[in-house]
């Protein structure tokens, strides 16, 4: 698809999504009186998005589509942008450190964009059905991410954000981890779950972050990818590890197609097909509601102030 075609195929969807949102809208009960203003500044920043035709470009991903939160050149999907114009910068950014192709279906255990949508007064399928549809390649999820050596860890504490993991095993060498120590990190798990963490290179913008993958004894599959949760998708540890590490995204999907032919089949987005987990504390929306209004009418008096003044003609002349 040609980049003109793909910009219009992008301008549609998102035309359709703010309509369903503000059709929905109208209609919707138990919103608070800033809730509501939330939400009509953030689709109104979407129309801006929209109109602007500036989107995310694919140039990693050959003969397939895939969703980007942030590309390359710094442009944000539509998901991305209501963050940052909402006050989130932090977030967008967090995000598309560790899971930049992720859909925003699977980004639904990420407490933090949950609690911003219940804030914002959207719902986390109005938020799914702005992010196009996209088909793409089930090695998508393991070579989306990058990693020097891979641990195999066993979350003790929570607090928040912040998580403390004993590891149990190494794959690859690193001199930062070894069996029996404690790694501390700031990500999201069940205290007691176990879970694959990547240690990457410390000039990285993320040292250490949980992949995407659900444990057994002996192999690995991708969390929240249905195309990938079959058992003729999981993969042996060992090959897993050798996906992961390699140096680039072609070295990894050659590990893949050399275990099974079936990781470069492409799947397609049919629909929705959300099944998301609980929406953010009710007890936060309040203070959080404010809080993107106030970030949201501050980036619209900053536009103000920065468009060019009009000239305006005198009885002196022009």
């Amino acid at each position: 698809m040609t980049k003109d075609l793909e910009q219009q195929r992008v301008y549609r969807h998102l035309q359709s999504a703010e309509q369903f949102a503000r059709m929905r809208g109208a209609r919707a009960k138990g919103f608070s009186g800033v809730q509501r203003l939330v939400r009509g500044l953030l689709l109104d920043e979407l129309t801006r998005y929209r109109l602007a035709g500036r989107y995310p470009q694919n140039r990693d991903f050959r003969n397939h589509s895939a969703p980007y939160f942030v590309d390359e050149d710094g442009t944000r999907c539509a998901v991305a942008h209501l963050l940052e114009v909402g006050g989130r910068p932090d977030l967008v950014q967090k995000i598309a450190a560790r899971r930049n192709h992720a859909r925003v279906r699977e980004l639904a255990d990420e407490p933090e964009l949950v609690q911003f949508l219940a804030d914002a007064g959207l719902t986390l399928e109005e938020a799914a059905r702005i992010q196009p549809k996209y088909c793409w390649y089930p090695s998508d999820c393991v070579c989306s991410a990058r990693a020097e050596s891979v641990v195999e860890a066993t979350v003790l504490t929570r607090a928040g954000l912040m998580l403390t993991a004993r590891i149990d095993a190494v794959f690859g060498e690193s001199p930062r981890a070894q069996v029996g120590d404690e790694l501390a990190l700031n990500d999201t798990a069940k205290v007691g779950e176990q879970v694959w963490i990547a240690i990457r290179p410390t000039d990285a913008s993320s040292e250490a972050y949980i992949l995407p993958f659900r444990l057994s004894s002996d192999s690995v599959a991708c969390k929240h990818s249905e195309a990938i949760l079959a058992q003729e998708h999981s993969l042996p540890k060992d090959v897993a590890y050798r996906a992961v590490s390699s140096p680039s995204k072609e070295a990894c999907e050659s590990v893949l197609t050399d275990y099974s032919i079936g990781w470069t089949h492409p799947q397609c987005d049919a629909g929705c097909g959300c099944r998301f987990g609980p929406a953010g504390d009710p007890a936060l929306p309040a203070i959080g509601s404010v809080a993107i209004a106030v970030a949201l009418l501050r980036r619209r008096r900053q536009r103000a102030l920065s468009a060019p003044k009009r000239r305006t003609r005198t009885n002196a002349g022009s």
